[in-house]
């Protein structure tokens, strides 16, 4: 126990925090102040500051109060006044930060009776919200699971954070689970009860499916949402899907699940975000099919459809932990669930402060084991925790996270020769391979600064998932590239750690939207290569213009005498056939002929990959990409 309050308590459970609450909704309300007042204040000024910076400052929110205060229940407008007096916060502050916008890219799937392994429902939710929710702070640096047992109502377990009195997941001690996930409508009004107060409400007062989808099809709604809900003891599920003025509810093997181009799946109920409901689905996209109108949510119910169709009846809570997991390793994930609604238990994960750790949403993080009624008891003393699947032992460094299969540690490399009078820290990308000989080598990668620091890690983990070891380096490192090799090389032979020799380096610079200023020149052994990555946009200007390409580089003249040596033999000789790849962000084309031959003659033998800019865009094409870019990497 780390604090208690009145009748409420702080407790830490493995590495995650539980908030108890019992009494009225004030007193719960006034509980959870006291017990966290500086969180609460962090997280309630934060999630303002954040709203402002999406377009909706206090004003706005204001008039979405005006709408929707006199449908929210008296109890939780008390409980809000018990979050204030609580924490010392302002009682308009603590009701705005609760108006904030709520609909991101989420999903969750409900599986039960022949689809389970044990014939039992168990419902899993992935929560998409972003990471850098907060000013100064993060929300996820004060997440919780709050259990609650209030006065005259059901007791439920809902994850959330400091300060946040909604629900957007949870379960209750009837056997009652739900998942909401955004399904963004033309046919929206606020004044109705705000979605995080409707999936209270339905905990706090449903014992049976039944009653649960009641509470979402007497509203008033709002906007555009899905809802998952099961029923533990009933083996029972439902998916609801509202608009303002729509309502759709299916259950186990409705025939509209099959609605082209969705397929039904026997025993289970899945969502994204987009409708599959044809009234609802013409409120939100003008084309049916989502294929075409909605692709990234499509392309989540497909993953969903194929993990599932490949376990029907073996699927239990572990199994769709494998499922979470599934999610990109860099895809903003605030917490993931999977619950067991017949026996009371959830299985949680939350994500880490983003500026700290390299890949930070919960589906790269812990999942912990909750037990609802040990806890209401009194009598939960220990958990079960699942870490995330990777390499273990050995390895040089600190240690960081396993991501997507992948090793992530830190590593200060002394460099500077013999004296070693100076540090240089690196990210370590490593897969877990089948034996040290079949390692291929380490991809020295010169990774990009702000605001390219993500997509600098992704593409080192996506180099990693393909069998190659990587080095992220910072930009201002990267004149020290060849101090770095060395120290690399004695780590790799045991010098510095327990690693399997790894004498082979591959070097790649990384350029997203500035200049690389890395020494190119290679030590005796190295197979130099130069991969760019550069915004599409201007790109076939600088390709094709007259401006020097080592210039725009951001290269000095020395360097620049060097790049030129290392990609030409005398003045017209091309050596840089295979030498130089640039993935172009922003879209994929082709060239005119015209312009590739100017581009060539600019940058001999240079080979220009047009992809998608987004990280999602890059993922999908990796399949197709990642075998060429390790081929130009290894040759």
């Amino acid at each position: 126990m780390l604090a208690t309050a009145e009748d409420g308590a702080l407790l830490g459970v493995g590495p995650q925090r539980i908030l108890m609450l019992r009494g009225d909704a004030f007193a719960m309300g006034r509980q959870h102040g006291q017990l966290l007042r500086d969180e609460v204040r962090s997280t309630i000024e934060g999630v303002l500051a954040w709203s402002a910076r999406m377009g909706l400052d206090e004003a706005g929110l204001r008039r979405l109060r005006d709408l929707a205060w006199p449908h929210v229940p008296e109890r939780y407008r008390a409980e809000l006044r018990g979050l204030a007096e609580g924490s010392g916060l302002a009682l308009e502050r603590v009701e705005l930060a609760h108006l904030m916008p709520s609909r991101f890219h989420c999903s969750g799937a409900i599986v039960m009776r022949t689809a389970s392994r044990d014939g039992r429902t168990y419902h899993t939710r992935s929560l998409d919200y972003p990471l850098a929710l907060g000013a100064e702070d993060r929300m996820q640096n004060h997440a919780l699971l709050i259990v609650r047992a209030p006065t005259g109502g059901i007791a439920t377990a809902v994850p959330a954070w400091a300060g946040f009195l909604g629900a957007v997941t949870g379960m209750n001690d009837a056997g009652i689970s739900i998942g909401e996930m955004g399904s963004e409508s033309r046919d929206e009004d606020h004044r109705g009860v705000p979605m995080i107060f409707q999936v209270r409400d339905a905990l706090e007062r449903a014992r049976n499916l039944r009653e649960a989808v009641d509470v979402f099809r007497h509203g008033p709604n709002t906007c555009g949402y899905h809802f998952l809900i099961a029923s533990g003891d009933e083996d029972e599920g439902a998916v609801v899907e509202v608009t303002r003025t729509y309502f759709y509810v299916g259950y186990r093997n409705d025939p509209l699940e099959e609605q082209a181009p969705h397929t039904g799946l026997r025993d289970v109920l899945r969502r994204t975000n987009h409708f599959v409901a044809p009234p609802l689905a013409a409120t939100q996209r003008d084309a049916y099919d989502p294929r075409r109108s909605n692709r990234s949510s499509w392309l989540r119910y497909e993953q969903i459809t194929r993990f599932v169709t490949e376990r029907q009846g073996r699927l239990d809570a572990r199994t769709l932990i494998d499922l979470l997991r599934a999610y990109d390793p860099w895809h903003e994930v605030q917490h993931q669930a999977v619950l067991a609604p017949h026996e009371r238990t959830l299985w949680l994960a939350q994500a880490r402060d983003e500026r700290v750790l390299p890949f930070a949403g919960a589906q790269n993080q812990d999942f912990v084991r909750h037990d609802l009624r040990a806890l209401l008891a009194g009598t939960a003393r220990t958990s079960l925790v699942l870490a995330p699947p990777g390499p273990r032992g050995g390895g040089a460094g600190t240690h960081l996270q396993n991501a997507g299969g992948i090793a992530i540690s830190r590593l200060a490399l002394r460099v500077g020769g013999p004296s070693g009078n100076g540090t240089v820290e690196v990210e370590l990308f490593r897969p877990e391979l089948p034996a040290p000989d079949q390692d291929p080598g380490t991809c020295l990668l010169v990774g990009a600064g702000d605001p390219g620091t993500r997509f600098s890690r992704v593409l080192a983990l996506l180099l990693a998932r393909s069998g190659l070891s990587t080095a992220l380096l910072q930009p201002q490192d990267a004149t020290r590239l060849g101090e770095v090799e060395q120290a690399l090389a004695g780590v790799w032979t045991g010098q510095g750690g327990k690693d399997p020799v790894r004498t082979r380096h591959v070097r790649a610079g990384l350029l997203a939207g500035a200049g690389l200023a890395g020494d190119l020149h290679a030590q005796p052994g190295t197979a130099a290569r130069l991969l760019l990555v550069a915004p599409a946009e201007g790109l076939e200007a600088r390709l094709t213009g007259d401006a020097d390409f080592p210039a725009w580089l951001g290269l000095d003249a020395a360097r620049a005498a060097r790049l030129a040596d290392r990609l030409r033999v005398g003045h017209d000789a091309p050596r840089s056939a295979g030498r130089v790849l640039i993935l172009a962000l922003g879209g994929e084309r082709r060239l005119p002929r015209a312009d590739q031959e100017r581009a060539h003659a600019r940058l001999p033998g240079a080979e220009v990959l047009w992809l998608d800019a987004s990280l999602r865009g890059l993922p999908e094409r990796w399949p197709d990409v990642q075998e060429r870019i390790r081929a130009f990497l290894l040759r």
